[in-house]
Formats: C-alpha cells, structure tokens, sequence
C-alpha cells in the first residue's frame, strides 16, 4: 500500500515575492499543485489566484514541514498559520488552519445517496482541473479482479438495457450532429483551429470566412477511397442516392472526373 505524505506548504505570490496562503495537503505535491480548481467561490484566496491566472501567472510552492501522520500535519498548519499572522504576513486563510477534511471516509448509505444524486445528472461534465486530478490519482493502480468483474457487469447491463451505444449510432443523432456542427463554425469565427480538420485546409477556410463544409485532406480521401473501395451498397442506399443526385446538374470537371473512372473500368461479362 502506498504510503501517504502529509506535509504543510506555502502558497507564494511571484510578484511580491510574500506568502500569501499556508496549506496542508496528505496527498504529496497533488494539493498544492491544484490550484486552477481553486478559483472558484468569493473568497479571499480564490481571487487572488484568479488574478494571477489572469495575468499568465501561477503561485510558487514551498514546502514548510514534513509529518508523519495527519494529525501531526494539521497540528503543524496551526502552529505556521499562527506564527506568519504574527509576524504581520496578510494570509488568505480563512481559518486558523487544522479543520482539513482529507482523507474523509463516506459511509455506504453516504456513497449511495451520491449516486443516486449523480444518476440525476446525466449531463453532469467534469471541469479539466477534475479530470486530471481523476487522472493522476487512478495511474499505477491496478483494479482487482472483482472490480474487473463488477465493471464488466455495469456495462453489460447498460448495453442491454440500450443506455450504451456505439459511437457511430452517438454521433448518428441529429442532436449530436448539431452541437458538432455549431462547436466547429464557433472555432472556425473566433480565428482558432478546429481539431477536426486539417491545419493547411484550415487556413483556406479562413481566408475565404467561408464554412464550405467537410473538407478533407489529400491523406484522409485517399483512406476514405480505400475503405469504401469493394464496399456493396444496399438497394435501400442507392436507391437515396439516385433521389439525391436526381436534378442536380453537375459541373464540367466533375462529368469529366466520371468519364475518368468510367473508362478504366473493367467490366466482365455476365454468360
């Protein structure tokens, strides 16, 4: 079992040099360095980071004292946010310190009631800050076989009971399509490169301001021809692509592309 490291650090301002927060953390340098999810609330500390984000800037970090148990670290924070006040150091603190809540343990009926709660939400997102504190605190652990067998379980049930689909039918749905849609022109109006699509074609579309539709690169049709190249289509597919194309008048370049392709084709005789 991996061994906790309690400690108690300093938050310090890169432009004047002075502490502006003291801190516990029993998670190593995870806490401290979690600062961007911090920014959030009225309070003093979190507007002062805010600012400093704003201005490119991030707080440096100093680690005040290690401990060998928690209750020693919040002790410790006590005792260091006691003795900065007295020395006239304007902490951001809101308490004395010591009221830390890490390494909490819920209760069954506690977890359950979360749950419950999140099932609730299933447009619930996580911020960056969320996901890569998610991120770095599952690295290196290895699942036990029942939790394999409880997460095999989960999403066998959920493909039966159709909550689960692939990602083809996900992004078959007009609502998906739409937020696509719009997220791609947003990039495309504010000047940003879209990750869709290719940056030499990219900057085409900027010159022209112009959304033209999905365009590909030289590298992706050529894998578009390959797959599709031998593919059966269904009578129900050629039948709404004769709908489609019926009235359409096609220009020169293109007739003369199907003139192309028409005559390299080779064609066996059916006895």
């Amino acid at each position: 079992m991996k061994r906790k490291i309690h400690l108690v650090y300093a938050l310090i301002d890169p432009i004047t040099n002075i502490v502006r927060y003291i801190g516990k953390s029993s998670c190593g340098m995870s806490r401290p360095r979690n600062t961007s999810g911090e920014r959030k609330g009225n309070t003093r500390k979190a507007r002062w980071l805010t600012k400093l984000y704003r201005l490119g800037k991030v707080p440096e970090i100093a680690i005040i004292q290690r401990y060998g148990s928690e209750e020693d670290a919040l002790n410790g924070e006590r005792v260091w946010i006691r003795r900065f006040r007295e020395t006239g150091v304007d902490l951001t603190n809101l308490t004395d310190g010591g009221d830390g809540v890490c390494g909490l343990q819920h209760t069954e009926s506690t977890k359950q009631l979360l749950r419950e709660r999140r099932a609730e939400q299933p447009g619930h997102r996580f911020t960056p800050s969320q996901r890569k504190h998610m991120s770095d605190a599952a690295k290196g652990k290895k699942k036990s076989i029942e939790h394999r067998e409880a997460l095999s379980e989960s999403v066998k049930k959920a493909w039966k009971d159709g909550k689960l689909k692939s990602t083809a039918e996900f992004i078959r749905q007009p609502e998906v399509r739409q937020r696509i849609s719009t997220s791609i022109q947003k990039l495309y109006l504010q000047g940003k490169e879209s990750p869709f699509v290719d940056p030499i074609i990219h900057t085409k579309c900027m010159a022209t301001r112009k959304i033209r539709g999905p365009w590909h690169s030289e590298i992706t049709k050529k894998k578009i021809a390959e797959t599709l190249t031998g593919r059966k289509q269904s009578e129900e597919t050629k039948e709404k692509k004769s709908l489609a194309l019926k009235g359409r008048k096609l220009s020169m370049e293109r007739r003369l592309q199907m003139i192309e392709v028409w005559k390299h084709r080779k064609y066996r005789r059916v006895v």
